[in-house]
């Protein structure tokens, strides 16, 4: 259906771009065979565009979808970044944008050329048909990180390398070390910060999965920023990936990731506590009623699940905490 609707609207583009004229709409081409000619190029034209533009969003969607907060110091408080955070969205435009544009004009120029006129239509053509051309680009490039749905799923290579610039050397390495979980937690957040953080629009980062919100055929998963996305079959593929050791059931229909969890652990009215970061973050989507619902976990599943992974933590490795999960399909 995504294809059908970027087919559509790059003919109605298209469509109206050829009628353009020099300060007007010039209605008496479309009978012309050299209009239909043209719209079919211009189809290719901007249906290429969207490519590209899909391809510079994917390769910068975790980066974009970053906010100020996320950014971290060494005592783990967030700090804004508001200039760095312009700076990066005005780089996108201009990376997604302007290539476009250069080429474009090339050809324009190129088509033209050798014309009496050719210097004058090039001239009229930057001042009244380009900037509409180029409103078309920018327009859809900021809609993008807005519906990050209709980005189309472009890529060169992995997913995971097309965050490569997150994949930080980890503050403590060695196969075997032994360290607290909140220290685990603290290492973490000065890599990267708290997310979402995804490659492009499908994959997001382990770290960024606070829950699982399982029924007996469906399965929830449930993100930092407090939104939630079906996954069936997520459990498996966290399996996969050797990362279900992090995941502890502490309900009926949630199970937890415990890298998120704040420690020590108390008893106190059967309710887990998230980190402060993790929290603020989730409370962009949920209400303090529903996350305190989802954290609440039961007197038997509590004294087996979450004492067997407290007993294991001094052993805990936390290799896979920055690794791309997939959660929708292409």
């Amino acid at each position: 259906m995504k294809y059908v609707v970027y087919i559509l609207v790059a003919s109605c583009c298209s469509f109206f771009y050829n009628l353009l004229g020099y300060a007007q709409l010039m209605f008496g081409r479309v009978v012309s065979p050299s209009f239909w000619i043209l719209w079919l190029a211009m189809i290719l034209v901007f249906l290429i565009s969207t490519i590209y533009i899909s391809y510079v969003y994917n390769r910068l969607a975790g980066r974009l979808d970053a906010r100020p907060s996320n950014r971290v110091v060494g005592d783990g408080r967030a700090v804004a970044s508001i200039g760095q955070v312009a700076v990066l969205r005005i780089s996108y435009l201009c990376l997604a944008v302007m290539p476009i544009l250069l080429v474009f004009n090339m050809f324009i120029y190129l088509w033209v050329y050798g014309r009496p006129d050719a210097l004058q239509m090039f001239v009229l053509n930057l001042l009244y048909r380009i900037p509409i051309f180029a409103g078309i680009l920018v327009t859809y490039a900021l809609l993008l990180p807005v519906f990050k749905q209709w980005s189309l799923p472009i890529y060169f290579g992995n997913e995971k390398q097309a965050q490569v610039v997150y994949k930080a050397t980890p503050v403590l390495q060695g196969p075997d070390f032994a360290m607290d979980l909140h220290v685990l937690y603290y290492s973490l957040l000065k890599v990267a910060g708290i997310g979402p953080i995804w490659a492009g629009t499908h994959s997001v980062r382990f770290f960024d999965i606070v829950l699982i919100e399982t029924y007996s055929k469906l399965q929830y998963v449930i993100l930092t920023d407090g939104s939630r996305v079906q996954v069936n079959g997520i459990t498996k593929v966290l399996a996969k990936y050797g990362l279900d050791r992090w995941m502890v059931k502490i309900s009926g229909n949630y199970i937890i990731n415990m890298m998120l969890v704040q420690y020590p652990i108390t008893k106190a009215n059967g309710e887990l506590l998230l980190q402060a970061e993790v929290r603020e973050g989730m409370g962009r989507n949920l209400k303090a009623g529903q996350l305190m619902s989802m954290l609440h976990h039961g007197r038997g599943i509590n004294g087996k699940n979450i004492a067997i992974f407290l007993d294991n933590k001094h052993h805990v490795e936390y290799e896979g905490w920055d690794t791309f999960i997939t959660l929708k399909k292409m």
